[in-house]
């Protein structure tokens, strides 16, 4: 569980987030989804201190994660990412890149670690593709490498900042179907432009706007029956 308690984040005079207070259960798929600028990316890079907040707290599974005293290290381990961007070593293999972390971050026999590695391609529908370097791959098949070598230091929570917003729809639709079949064994929670995806795989939805979260709820109310005007606004297109 990750209980988010007055969240704050400021970069010099500009208050990006403003007193966010949200709870993800364990095993629960949460999109954050907004305007641009609203927020929702420093949001989701708080969640693992690649942005330090200014105020607040997080705290996973009854840890402090906003402790002075916090591993970070161990902390993402814990807590792993998906971003926009795929970040793949262009010279390395797609077995290589897997295996890269698990290898010399958690020191895992490389063996052990090509055996898992080849578990997590077959779980995203690329087992052969192992050998492929990620410029051979599509865009859709790049983020689901990632997906993979995220998966490969076994995270228990997955954070996803709009990993299907580069994509074709075709593409995006497969690495969506990966994330529903996560969804069984961890913990996700995406930023995301698109309300479809949200409507589709979310069992809540945050919206956040101007560094505010304005409503959060299951997903089918915040779709069906918005309890805020603004909510409502946004998700009928009125701005955006």
């Amino acid at each position: 569980m990750i209980e988010v308690v007055n969240l704050e984040k400021s970069f010099g005079e500009n208050k990006v987030l403003k007193g966010i207070t949200e709870t993800i259960a364990t095993g629960e798929v949460v999109s954050v989804i907004g305007p641009s600028g609203s927020g929702k990316s420093t949001f989701l890079r708080c969640l693992n201190l690649l942005e330090m907040p200014t105020g607040g707290k997080i705290v996973v599974d009854d840890e402090e994660i906003t402790a002075k005293n916090t591993d970070i290290n161990k902390m993402r381990e814990k807590i792993g990412m998906v971003f926009q961007r795929f970040n793949l070593f262009p010279h390395k293999t797609v077995l290589e890149n897997i295996t890269l972390a698990p290898v010399h971050v958690k020191k895992i026999p490389l063996e052990d670690a090509k055996k898992r590695a080849m578990e997590l391609l077959s779980q995203v529908g690329l087992a052969n593709k192992a050998d492929s370097y990620p410029q051979e791959l599509s865009g859709g098949q790049q983020q689901r490498v990632c997906i993979a070598r995220v998966l490969a230091v076994n995270p228990e929570i997955i954070l996803m900042d709009e990993p299907t917003s580069a994509l074709d729809p075709i593409s995006a639709a497969r690495v969506e179907e990966t994330m529903l079949e996560l969804k069984k064994d961890y913990t996700i929670a995406i930023v995301t432009h698109s309300m479809q995806q949200a409507s589709r795989i979310s069992d809540r939805t945050a919206f956040m706007l101007d560094g505010n979260l304005i409503e959060y709820n299951d997903t089918k109310s915040i779709f069906l029956n918005p309890e805020k005007q603004e909510t409502s606004d946004y998700i009928s297109g009125k701005f955006g």
